[in-house]
């Protein structure tokens, strides 16, 4: 079978369907081999070697996987946006160290949402997937997948796999036995042990069994982040702006509500524009006593039409006229960019204004800049993991709470230097 062909089993029938070790040969080993030969015979890029050598070496050095007796946790496999894919295997990665037991990590091996390359080549999602997987990093320093299959037999890994008691998955049936797990794995029940397999129930439990992000575990992730060497196709905060980053979730959700959806995942998520424009009158106000003037970089994957209350200079320069007749000019969007380049910017960005989506969710994670929050956009739930963290970290910053505090935020920003 080849890998393309594989790739397109869903998650449903991933785990249920394996029955021999080609699935492994084909995932752990040939995806490497495959993408090299593309990008050899097609391109001849040398940087996409670099990248697929950088994901293979991101594991421990001298490392041994002891398995018998153990309790190994593994994230499921998923082919979703990056985003919720990335918050699975930091939830699961959250649970392993909380519970003192081993984390195996899965690469991000297939990713909805295709991308262009900075060259502009359009990558398969096998390929984007790749890219990703070395822009975060989470991999490092961690058992991979492939160590477990080395140590178990490809054979004995996928039959293990499809035993449904090793299965945290979707299904609502599921919940009870999740739960139950995650007490007990917590309780360090020595008669909990095995290879476990995670989907997104992890992520979204009752206040009881909820997993909370805390500062030491934040700070690894940064860590691997910090150190994967990524460079971005251009800086956009310059040092005589004071700059503001603003994340507005359309796309999928947009499109939706948009052709009269009444979903309730999709008109959850939505956030009006009079929201947007309300938010950076409220900002401009705010810092009208700074010494840099602001400047607001708004990543979304929108288009110009989608924001008819701007008015676009050109196809990035806009501005806001308000109906005080108040011209507030230095807004650049930033609209269907390359994805990894504006997660790369809203976790940099002095200010980052997160929006009701994991995507943000996760730029807030990595960034180690000051974050605004509205309550109601936090409450989408992924921001429940970061709950306490958020309470406690004072770079974290209610809007309602803003004026307050405008005084020192703008202290500290105007004779700090731009992070890149």
């Amino acid at each position: 079978m080849a890998y393309k062909d594989l790739i397109k089993v869903g998650y449903s029938k991933v785990l249920g369907d394996i029955h021999s070790s080609k699935i492994w040969n084909q995932i752990h080993r040939r995806l490497q081999r495959q993408i090299r030969r593309h990008f050899q015979g097609q391109t001849g890029r040398p940087e996409w070697l670099e990248v697929i050598n950088k994901v293979q070496a991101a594991r421990q050095e001298n490392a041994t996987l002891e398995i018998e007796g153990q309790c190994i946790l593994i994230p499921a496999f998923r082919f979703d946006g990056v985003g919720i894919q990335a918050m699975l295997r930091i939830c699961v990665m959250l649970l392993a160290r909380q519970s003192n037991v081993t984390y195996v990590h899965l690469p991000f091996m297939k990713l909805a949402h295709q991308n262009l390359d900075p060259i502009g080549h359009a990558l398969t999602p096998e390929e984007w997937a790749v890219k990703w997987e070395a822009f975060f990093n989470f991999g490092k320093d961690e058992f991979h997948i492939a160590d477990l299959a080395n140590v178990m037999g490809e054979a004995n890994l996928a039959k293990h796999l499809s035993v449904r008691r090793h299965q945290f998955g979707t299904p609502q049936d599921d919940r009870d036995m999740l739960l139950n797990f995650i007490e007990k794995i917590r309780g360090h029940d020595s008669g909990v042990s095995g290879i476990y397999t995670f989907d997104l129930k992890i992520c979204r439990q009752s206040r009881k069994y909820r997993l909370f992000l805390d500062a030491e575990f934040i700070q690894l992730l940064q860590e691997k982040f910090e150190t994967n060497g990524y460079k971005p196709e251009e800086i956009l905060f310059k040092e005589q702006y004071l700059n503001i980053a603003i994340h507005i979730r359309r796309g999928d959700v947009w499109g939706a509500c948009q052709a009269g959806s009444k979903e309730r995942k999709y008109a959850r998520r939505l956030v009006s524009e009079a929201y947007y424009v309300e938010l950076i009158q409220r900002l401009w106000n705010f810092f009208e006593s700074s010494s840099k003037p602001v400047r607001f970089h708004i990543f979304s994957d929108g288009q110009p039409d989608d924001f008819g209350q701007f008015a676009f200079i050109d196809e990035r320069e806009a501005a806001l006229k308000l109906e005080s007749g108040i011209l507030i000019e230095n807004i650049q969007f930033h609209l269907c960019q390359n994805s990894i380049d504006a997660m790369y910017h809203m976790i940099k960005a002095p200010i980052f204004v997160p929006g009701k989506s994991t995507f943000s969710v996760v730029a807030v994670l990595l960034s180690n800049s000051y974050i605004f929050y509205e309550n109601e956009i936090c409450e989408f739930y992924q921001y429940n993991l970061l709950e306490k963290y958020m309470e406690k970290n004072p770079r974290f910053i209610s809007l309602n709470e803003l004026e307050e505090r405008i005084d020192n935020v703008i202290e500290v920003l105007s004779s700090s230097r731009i992070m890149t």
